[in-house]
């Protein structure tokens, strides 16, 4: 359905500043149908990104397809404008007219695109549109008497209503409370999947990007590090960055012993770790050995030899109330401590010796780059391999 290669963005130096590379040779597809998250820091270039697919900025190079019509290419001089894509966007301020009703706002595209259907025809279609968003019965109300979620199903509703064969989000559930974001998740992924529309879905909310997203491309500095499912992406990160983005991590400097078979050894500050690797590491490598704060069993009876799992014991540095669950800090040996999460009965006092143990399945080494480590200490590579 959609299609980007080699896209490039640069913007030029201001004065007395530099040039910024907002984009560097970024490919990506999304198949018809996927909900596809443009996932990642502030800067990284998603939005950017989302611009340069709508047409509202232009790349320096590359090429993007929608369906089977080139909408631009660098080396074929193809430009074709935002309104002539075919696209439905909804922005993150929503950009609904205070001045306008419902109604009116929702049928804005219709009256802006030179061929007008005719009121009752339009009037048919906003209702339609309005009820595929559950606001059927809403179209005389002043846009201004509406909660932030009924907002964002009026961008939605103006949106979808000259049916566009791609559906672009920009942050549209940033401005919510909490509580609303995370019922507006699930009913915006229900929505679209109901209308069966391919949909392209930008958020720095690593949350969000899991709960609503058929695949994801994790970007960092202008390029896609990983893409694949939310659930992928969590368990086989390929580096330490897409770790500690896509969900908590403990990163644990390590160099890798042994790589046999389907499992490596990880030698780190508090000991020798079985872990499953990401493709390319090898024996010797410096690396970063990746511990979920759901992956150890707390307090687990000691393993038997034949187990594919290393213990470790250290003293509860600190332990935090979150409701349905705890978090609790662990001091190891050699200055490193782990995070992990428990069950709100199970609370440990501070101080208190536990027991963890680390399943090798539920660990995975992979490669290192600029992502903090989980040391309290001063703890270099080279005293981990000593």
């Amino acid at each position: 359905m959609l299609k980007v290669s080699h896209l490039e963005r640069t913007y030029p130096a201001q004065p007395g500043g530099v040039a910024v590379q907002a984009l560097k040779s970024v490919s990506l597809s999304v198949e018809q149908g996927d909900i596809f998250s443009l996932l990642g820091p502030s800067g990284c270039g998603k939005t950017t990104m989302l611009q340069c697919i709508a047409g509202l900025e232009t790349p320096d190079a590359g090429r993007i397809v929608i369906g089977s019509q080139t909408v631009y290419s660098r080396d074929e001089r193809t430009q074709v404008s935002a309104s002539e894509r075919g696209l439905g966007m909804v922005f993150q301020s929503y950009a609904i007219w205070p001045h306008m009703s419902v109604a009116e706002n929702v049928a804005f595209p219709l009256l802006q695109r030179g061929r007008n259907p005719g009121r009752e025809q339009i009037a048919q279609r906003v209702n339609d549109a309005l009820a595929m968003v559950e606001l059927a019965g809403y179209g005389n109300r002043s846009a201004t008497q509406l909660s932030g979620g009924q907002q964002q199903r009026v961008a939605l509703a103006r949106a979808l209503i000259h049916k566009p064969r791609l559906l672009l989000l920009d942050e549209p559930l940033s401005n919510l409370d909490a509580k609303l974001r995370d019922t507006m998740r699930t009913e915006l992924r229900q929505l679209i999947k109901s209308i069966g529309i391919t949909a392209v879905f930008v958020t720095h909310d690593q949350v969000e990007a899991m709960g609503i997203s058929d695949k994801v491309a994790l970007m960092c500095a202008g390029k896609v590090v990983q893409v694949g499912t939310s659930r992928d992406i969590y368990l086989n990160p390929h580096t330490a960055f897409a770790a500690d983005f896509m969900g908590s991590s403990n990163l644990i400097p390590c160099v890798i012993s042994d790589m046999g078979g389907e499992r490596a050894i990880a030698t780190t500050p508090f000991g020798q770790i079985r872990a499953r690797a990401a493709a390319g590491l090898r024996s010797g490598d410096e690396a970063i050995l990746v511990i979920r704060p759901n992956a150890p069993i707390v307090d687990a009876r000691p393993a038997n030899a034949q187990d594919d799992a290393a213990q470790v014991t250290g003293n509860v540095a600190s332990v935090a109330f979150l409701g349905e669950k705890i978090e609790v800090q662990v001091r190891l040996p050699r200055g490193c401590n782990l995070v992990t999460m428990m069950n709100t009965f199970d609370a440990p006092a501070e101080g208190q010796e536990i027991r963890l143990t680390l399943p090798a399945e539920r660990c995975i080494i992979v490669h290192r780059d600029n992502a903090a480590v989980s040391t309290a200490g001063d703890v270099k590579l080279a005293e981990v391999a000593a």
